[in-house]
């Protein structure tokens, strides 16, 4: 019984729970009617406004479109642009701010061009014409002025031709055996004295005239004589190419690639002083920078301009070169007589002038003693002889051969059967080569220009030594810094 009751009571609950439940139902029904009508409500709404906008936006855009056309037809017409008040333009204006203040700006400077380019051009007209005035005013002056020196250069070389015509043949000559006249009794009182001071300070108590007998090398200067060509192409395969430069320093220079043969002499100069002043910026040390240029490794070309017959203006060809090298050998009296009748005391004073040669027999070199086939400057720097003995002694005795005894010969310096037209040997170029193959280290030494006696050796202490007239520096080609500097 109990338990029915129980039964019913819990029916009767489930019973209210369901009827609450269709009652929330019902309510939750009602009210999202009540959204859905809100919602479309407020959709219709919306889409009026929308509609509104569109047709309002369409309005706009149709005056604004008008407007920018209105805009465009005024501008192409030059005549408004001066009738439109900024005012206007700035009202009536579609655009921004900015872009009404660049309308603005760019009518007033499009209106300021038209009205002032006539000006302008005018303006611009009469300085052309101001300049091309000026321009034939200096062409004038520049044509005059050109036409003024040629007519003075002419003029010179007539003079200077008229001048070479005159002959002073007679002068020279009588003034040249003069010279030589007072040389031979000067060197003859030298002689003497050796002699006198040879008798007393030899141990053996030999007689002046029982020494080896020694050639006057003053004799020889002031010619060359004999046919020059085959010891000139030995001393250029000695010393160097004809387009050659010293090459220490040469692959940093900066005008390493320039064509030394097509310079002038004074250009030439010039290149070595450049040279210099590379090697000096270098730090390389004083003693050890050389600017040796050409076939023969020429230090100072220009101090044998005048004796080889040039100009400064002449170009460093290879015949000029060749005509340097020679008037230098006379200087020194590396002559054809000398080769022929004193070939020893050549071979000495020749390599004496080229580091490249070497020497024929032991001596004392510039520094240290040195052997036969070694280079008199051999110690002093990397210097080193770069062809063989023997052939020094071959090329000493076919230019002694060439001598030919010619009392009319000319003492001019430079030879006139030396040809000229030397073929440029391109193969031996220095500048190419790494290798030093003349004086690397020029240092001026004060040696005689030929060789002096033999002297005895002594162990006494009062041994006398007396140096032979007529001494110069290595050769004439040696760096004094002060020349180049």
């Amino acid at each position: 019984m109990e338990s029915l009751k129980r039964n019913k009571s819990s029916i009767l609950d489930i019973r209210r729970s369901l009827s609450s439940f269709g009652k929330g139902i019902v309510s939750a029904t009602s009210i999202s009617n009540s959204i859905n009508s809100n919602l479309v409500s407020g959709n219709r709404d919306k889409r009026n406004a929308i509609i509104a906008k569109s047709k309002l936006y369409n309005v706009r855009r149709q005056a604004v479109l008008r407007r920018e056309k209105e805009d465009v037809i005024e501008a192409s017409q030059i005549s408004t642009l001066s009738k439109i008040s900024p005012n206007k333009k700035i009202s009536s204006s579609t655009k921004g701010f900015l872009g009404r203040i660049m309308d603005v700006l760019g009518a007033t400077l499009v209106g300021w061009a038209i009205f002032n380019l006539p000006s302008i051009i005018e303006g611009v007209t009469d300085l052309v014409k101001r300049i091309r005035k000026t321009i034939q005013i200096f062409q004038t002056w520049y044509d005059n002025t050109t036409k003024w020196f040629t007519t003075l250069t002419s003029d010179l070389d007539d003079k200077l031709n008229q001048l070479r015509n005159i002959s002073i043949d007679f002068e020279i000559s009588e003034i040249e055996k003069s010279d030589s006249e007072n040389k031979n009794i000067f060197q003859k009182i030298y002689d003497s004295i050796i002699d006198n001071v040879n008798l007393l300070r030899s141990p053996t108590g030999k007689k002046p005239g029982q020494e080896p007998p020694t050639v006057n090398p003053s004799s020889f200067s002031g010619k060359v004589g004999g046919n020059p060509k085959g010891l000139l192409k030995f001393i250029s395969s000695a010393e160097g190419g004809y387009g050659s430069t010293y090459s220490g320093h040469l692959s940093d220079f900066s005008r390493a690639g320039e064509d030394i043969t097509q310079m002038t002499i004074s250009q030439l100069v010039q290149y070595q002083n450049d040279y210099l002043a590379h090697q000096r910026a270098k730090g390389v040390p004083k003693n050890s920078r050389s600017a040796a240029v050409g076939a023969y490794q020429m230090l100072y070309p220009d101090k044998f301009v005048k004796a080889a017959g040039l100009t400064m203006s002449d170009k460093f060809t290879p015949g000029n070169q060749d005509k340097l090298i020679v008037a230098y050998m006379a200087s020194r009296g590396l002559t054809a007589e000398r080769a022929k009748k004193d070939p020893s005391g050549f071979a000495k004073g020749l390599s004496q002038a080229f580091a490249g040669v070497p020497v024929l027999e032991a001596m004392q070199g510039d520094v240290q003693p040195v052997e036969r086939g070694q280079s008199y400057y051999r110690g002093r720097g990397s210097n080193a002889a770069t062809t063989s003995p023997e052939k020094v002694e071959e090329a000493i005795k076919l230019f002694g051969e060439s001598y030919k005894p010619s009392t009319n010969q000319s003492n001019n310096n430079v030879n006139p059967n030396l040809n000229a037209n030397v073929s440029v040997d391109k193969t031996t170029n220095l500048a190419l080569d790494n290798e030093s193959k003349t004086i690397e280290v020029p240092v001026p030494v004060q040696i005689a220009s030929s060789p002096a006696p033999q002297q005895s050796q002594s162990s006494g202490e009062g041994d006398v030594k007396i140096a032979p007239v007529g001494g110069t520096s290595l050769n004439s080609f040696i760096f004094t810094e002060l020349q180049y500097t």
